[in-house]
């Protein structure tokens, strides 16, 4: 009951005069804290609507200024917790098909982690705690990830470009802005262990590049692009007036 999770935050003092945009630590209705950000003030300055970050709006609390369910945001992910899973950081989760995956740590709070699954939707992002042993450092020479969503990867197609399929997906930096199986990629050709480092495909170093549409091989200047954000498809410019063509009624 409500006893029980204001006796859950009396070991802290709680935070006083909060204004609109401060970051601080809320506990939820199932006894957890949360990272949450002050959204709106009471008229009165009493009370404050509080957003739990990595939830949905309708989670939103107003909730007393001297309320024990609110104390100060402690550094969860930051620097000040330099031990701690930091966010913005690149590191290996298992998802629930039991496959170790490259994830961006979005968020951080007291007893679990919000993480990004690199080339997935952002719809897979998760909550996962802390003691569920499905966290894990980068391992040395592993799978190369795409960049957080502010960066190349959120320029890159969510599908391999040879199988079409998703998955764990490394985004190639020229032209093409393709994403790649790290097992579809040329032996010859491998991305670099280093996630900073650039890297081109096969096709975007020799600057030829096969049309989707009737498969054949061609020079970059010879093909059309796709001009949709997250698709490097190329075509021959018949092949792709074909594909806008109409079926014809059966």
């Amino acid at each position: 009951g409500l006893s029980k999770l204001q006796g859950a935050g009396a070991d802290m003092a709680p935070v006083k005069l909060l204004r609109v945009g401060d970051l601080v630590e809320a506990l939820d209705l199932e006894g957890q804290w949360y990272p949450a950000r002050v959204m709106q003030q009471a008229s009165e300055g009493l009370s404050v609507l509080l957003h739990f970050d990595g939830w949905s709006d309708s989670y939103d609390e107003w909730l007393p200024q001297a309320s024990a369910r609110i104390r100060p945001h402690r550094g969860w992910g930051t620097e000040r917790m330099p031990d701690d899973w930091q966010i913005g950081s690149v590191v290996e989760a298992l998802d629930l098909e039991g496959k170790w995956c490259a994830s961006k740590v979005l968020l951080s709070s007291e007893s679990s982690v919000r993480v990004h699954y690199q080339g997935w939707p952002a719809k897979w992002d998760e909550w996962i705690d802390r003691s569920a042993g499905r966290l894990r450092a980068r391992q040395a020479g592993g799978k190369r990830a795409l960049e957080d969503e502010g960066g190349r990867g959120d320029n890159s197609e969510d599908v391999c470009a040879l199988c079409e399929e998703v998955g764990q997906l490394v985004c190639c930096d020229g032209p093409c802005r393709r994403s790649f199986h790290i097992e579809c990629v040329s032996l010859n050709n491998p991305p670099p262990h280093d996630e900073r480092a650039k890297w081109r495909c096969a096709d975007c170093l020799a600057r030829r590049y096969r049309c989707f549409g009737c498969k054949e091989w061609a020079a970059r200047d010879e093909l059309q692009q796709c001009a949709a954000r997250h698709c490097g498809k190329m075509f021959h410019p018949a092949c792709l007036l074909a594909s806008l063509q109409p079926f014809p009624k059966a």
